[in-house]
């Protein structure tokens, strides 16, 4: 009986446990953001038990006041105030119409202040800056080679709605550079509009 009453001790704590590890990290045909049941629970874990999120997780990128990114199994979760709206979609259309590897983006939503929460998938490799040094000329070649190649395939896309073409982000929608200016604005509908915008910045 006391074998009994530890396995069941053991499942009302690990059960949830291993419940909030599998939806968070849980895989789903990704259908323009679908609201499976599997997205609702991932949402409210996430949402509601923050504290345990960040406990269990291992923050990988982001300080106080930027986009924060934590890996959590084999999921990648990015959020916070400076993190963009447009860049799960504008990473999806990467994905769909070019050859450059991306992450699969899982699900998406909007916190309470606004600001989105991005599930991606994670994917293993080391960080360039760590490991250039250690590379051989050709494979430095190699890499930025890759680079340009991906660089190009960019310079490749068309806009995907017609109507004249514009300055901004994805969907004619804001954009925004931290090297030019922290808040998004456009879209700009000409070079001229987009050159008084940046004079105007002086």
């Amino acid at each position: 009986m006391k074998y009994f009453q530890t396995a069941g001790w053991c499942l009302l704590f690990v059960g949830p446990a291993l419940a909030y590890r599998h939806f968070l990290t849980c895989r789903i045909p990704n259908r323009g953001f679908g609201t499976s049941i599997v997205n609702h629970c991932r949402r409210l874990i996430i949402t509601h038990f923050s504290s345990q999120f960040f406990s269990w997780s291992r923050r990988i990128y982001g300080f106080t006041g930027s986009p924060r990114v934590y890996r959590c199994a084999n999921t990648a979760i990015k959020f916070g105030s400076k993190a963009r709206p447009y860049e799960a979609e504008t990473t999806q259309y990467i994905g769909r119409h070019t050859s450059i590897p991306v992450p699969k983006i899982i699900d998406v939503w909007a916190a309470k202040d606004g600001s989105p929460v991005t599930v991606l998938e994670w994917v293993d490799g080391e960080r360039l800056e760590d490991a250039w040094p250690t590379l051989s000329s050709e494979e430095k070649k190699s890499i930025g080679q890759q680079l340009r190649e991906h660089l190009d395939a960019l310079r490749a896309l068309h806009q995907p709605f017609d109507g004249g073409g514009w300055i901004g982000s994805y969907n004619k929608k804001p954009i925004s550079d931290a090297l030019l200016f922290n808040d998004a604005c456009g879209p700009f509908d000409s070079d001229a509009d987009f050159n008084r915008f940046l004079l105007s910045r002086f």
